[in-house]
């Protein structure tokens, strides 16, 4: 995996990329899934991060956002998240791990 760094100004950007992904899922499921895809166990805990410092993301948590997404009965599968993954990489990640806008 490329690493990559998320700031506060990424984050409508990462909602778009995301959505490429998964336009079947509603938009507030969607932020829930890709805060646990990233690491964080809310939206909420992820936000609150991501406006104090810029966050690296050096790998992804495919356990919990599937986990999230059962508990939630919401269809997604490993394969939407590697897709998710490499869009996500593909949007903010570079040769150096930060991001190219």
């Amino acid at each position: 995996m490329k690493g990559f760094t998320i700031t506060i100004d990424c984050i409508k950007r990462m909602k778009s990329v995301t959505q490429l992904a998964a336009p079947h899922i509603k938009t507030g499921l969607r932020t829930e899934i890709i805060s646990r895809f990233l690491g964080w166990r809310t939206y909420a805990s992820f936000l609150h991060d991501v406006r104090a410092n810029p966050q690296y993301i050096h790998e992804f948590d495919f356990v919990s956002a599937l986990d999230f997404c059962k508990q939630r009965d919401v269809d997604l599968d490993e394969a939407d998240l590697e897709e998710m993954a490499e869009r996500l990489e593909d949007a903010f990640g570079d040769r150096t791990g930060t991001i190219s806008n």
